[in-house]
């Protein structure tokens, strides 16, 4: 880990915003540009974490944002891993996780910074999140997962049916989000949180993987006494799915799911829990082949464009993998899926 560069000496900070990258230039010199343009009056610093991008990131931050703070990894190290390099150097009262495909938009961070030292009992605020063209990305503030929410998602249930309640997954798509409220959990784009919380928590857990980082980090807030708090009167943009676009989708589809299964291993259940959603998993894949239309449908309605029906196979039989692979290793029991 190499600190390329640093901003000014001054000590009194309000905000310490953290941003970790891997080629994502193009997006990430907006970001920073969104940011800078909307701080109005307050005291902050902006630390980019770069995951050995090869897209000239390093050599275009230096140039580009000569104050920003840079941190230069040698290889990818990992989301949660590389925020902590950050938070460990920042000099702010308050910490914020921002993602580099996002535009922070007019009074976000002033309002997200007010409400948090206006209620000392509220540990971590997420803000409504637009997606590219407008609509609101609604895992920006959720639930905690359940078996019936993860079986209804499985078969895009609760996007067909998204007004009814009874049918929802944990992104609750029949809630339009346009209210201020506690929730269960935030998307990890925007996380604002105090500098002392963060301490009191030992940081983020570098032990898990890709996607669960944000699950896990708020129910230890919870589980420490504070409250998760969603603003729905300010906003950022989203443009998702920027990096994980270029990864392999069996991988992609693999972390996914073991984010859900270490959720209800660690906080919805426990080990009988755990099992029975991977299960679930496995005894659904054939089904969801036989009615992969169907989910090709559902993924139209939830996200407005056509996906080819030999990547939602792949990812179908990618989940039946992952769950033969994980009961086998729960119970030692040979399961088998091809891939």
């Amino acid at each position: 880990m190499d600190i390329c560069h640093s901003k000014s000496n001054k000590e009194d900070i309000d905000l310490s915003i953290v941003i970790v990258s891997w080629n994502s230039w193009i997006y990430l010199q907006k970001c920073i540009m969104s940011v800078m343009e909307n701080t109005g009056k307050l005291q902050y610093e902006i630390i980019v974490v770069d995951n050995c991008s090869s897209d000239n990131s390093v050599e275009n931050i230096i140039g580009c944002f000569p104050n920003v703070v840079l941190i230069k990894n040698k290889n990818n190290v990992g989301f949660p891993i590389a925020n902590n390099q950050a938070f460990n150097i920042a000099r702010g009262q308050y910490f914020l996780m921002l993602n580099p495909d996002t535009l922070v938009r007019q009074d976000t961070l002033q309002e997200s910074l007010r409400v948090l030292k206006n209620d000392v009992s509220i540990g971590c605020v997420g803000v409504k999140t637009l997606k590219g063209n407008g609509e609101v990305l609604f895992s920006c503030a959720r639930s905690v997962p359940s078996i019936w929410s993860t079986f209804w998602h499985l078969f895009y249930i609760d996007m067909v049916f998204k007004n009814w309640k009874f049918f929802g997954s944990s992104d609750m798509p029949y809630w339009d989000h346009n209210n201020s409220c506690e929730v269960d959990l935030l998307h990890g784009g925007y996380m604002m949180f105090p500098n002392s919380i963060y301490k009191k928590l030992g940081g983020l857990n570098e032990e898990i993987p890709m996607f669960y980082e944000d699950v896990e980090y708020c129910c230890r807030i919870k589980k420490a006494g504070f409250k998760i708090y969603y603003l729905a009167d300010v906003e950022i943009v989203h443009f998702v799915g920027i990096s994980c676009s270029k990864a392999d989708p069996k991988w992609i589809t693999n972390l996914y799911f073991e984010t859900d299964y270490l959720y209800f291993l660690e906080y919805g259940g426990g080990n009988k829990t755990a099992l029975f959603y991977a299960l679930m998993i496995l005894l659904c894949f054939p089904l969801r082949i036989l009615y992969s239309p169907i989910i090709w449908l559902g993924y139209l309605i939830k996200n407005r464009k056509i996906k080819k029906m030999t990547l939602i196979n792949l990812q179908i039989i990618a989940s039946g993998a992952w769950a033969a692979k994980k009961l086998q290793s729960i119970l030692g029991t040979r399961f088998s899926v091809e891939i």
